[in-house]
């Protein structure tokens, strides 16, 4: 593999112009520039990336700090992954994925370290239990996500609570009155992301001001689950005619458990899902979605990253929140007329 040395000694020049060459730190005449570059390609000469951060100061990494948990939805995951992984090569950085669940010591580990430049912190709690620390590590850092107390830090998410009154007032603008929310345990997420706290709230807040009373079963997304939480909201009087889901991977099977049933979303019940397009779109009637617009989540978060890298103004203690937006599709409808069938 060749080395600065060697583009040095082909170029007819000192190991120190080739090093401001690659640079751009001083001022090289043309010439010089054109020929160091010239045999820089014909060598096909990488500078060592740990001699240039130990010159620098500096990594070219950003820490990504994403506890994975059980239950997690990996499909949507793995699009926040890739789009921050995008966001950092488009600035000549790498991503360091921290996997395991090191709360405020793993922060101190990979900043005091100097492992990373930069932190971007998901699966944000309620009472996050790493963001005192977060405030005090001296570099920068942004979240994925809202604590209940955000205060000097810089938070960009999807508008959960805003999805939940957009759920709550599609149903009701088509004339829903009796609706049910198949969600997610609270027990189950205490000390996790907290958007289903918030999503909860959208729900609350929509049916407080609409005069409505949601009828709540929690579940887990696989068959047998759907299935009994499904049989219990069947029992439920008056019949329930329009069903909000909570986990982003049960449109699948709360589609096939209400079909074993004989009840067609759109058409007996109206469907809401906050699910990816990809899975609402292939399913046998498709569904109708508040669209998690994870690219657009990405690119904020990265963008404020890197105007706190190259420090281009203060932004902390802001919080960035994408609007919702719904897309309809097959399975929302008005309520069955007198006489056809409910969830009953």
């Amino acid at each position: 593999m060749p080395t600065s040395e060697d583009v040095a000694r082909a170029a007819g020049v000192s190991q120190s112009t080739v090093s401001y060459v690659m640079s751009g730190k001083r001022s090289i005449s043309p010439e010089t520039r054109r020929r160091v570059e010239q045999v820089i390609e014909e060598l096909g000469y990488h500078p060592n990336s740990g001699a240039q951060a130990l010159a620098s100061s500096k990594t070219n990494v950003i820490g990504l700090v994403l506890p994975f948990r059980a239950n997690m939805d990996m499909s949507v995951i793995s699009e926040f992954m890739a789009g921050i992984a995008a966001g950092a090569r488009a600035h000549d950085y790498d991503i360091l994925l921290v996997t395991a669940d090191e709360g405020p010591a793993g922060l101190r580990r990979l900043v005091g370290r100097a492992l990373c430049d930069a932190l971007i912190l998901m699966e944000v709690g309620s009472q996050d239990d790493r963001l005192a620390v977060a405030r005090s590590l001296g570099a920068p850092v942004v979240l994925i996500g809202v604590p209940d107390d955000s205060d000097g830090l810089y938070c960009v998410d999807f508008d959960f609570e805003g999805a939940g009154q957009v759920c709550v007032d599609e149903l009701a603008d088509l004339g829903h009155t009796e609706i049910g929310l198949l969600g997610i345990d609270p027990d189950s997420t205490k000390g996790r992301a907290n958007f289903s706290v918030r999503f909860r709230r959208g729900i609350a807040a929509a049916a407080a001001r609409r005069g409505l009373n949601i009828r709540t079963v929690n579940m887990e997304a696989n068959h047998s689950d759907v299935s009994r939480a499904i049989n219990t909201m069947m029992k439920m009087s008056p019949p329930v005619t329009g069903l909000i889901l909570q986990h982003s991977d049960s449109p699948d099977p709360v589609t096939a458990v209400l079909l074993e049933h004989g009840l067609v979303p759109g058409s007996d019940v109206a469907v809401i899902g906050l699910c990816p397009d990809a899975l609402a779109e292939r399913l046998r009637v498709p569904m109708t979605t508040v669209q998690q617009q994870v690219t657009e989540v990405t690119r904020r978060a990265m963008d404020a990253l890197f105007r706190m890298l190259n420090k281009d103004g203060a932004i902390t203690g802001q919080v960035d929140l994408v609007p919702v937006s719904l897309a309809r599709r097959a399975s929302t409808n008005r309520p069955p007329s007198h006489g056809r069938r409910a969830i009953h």
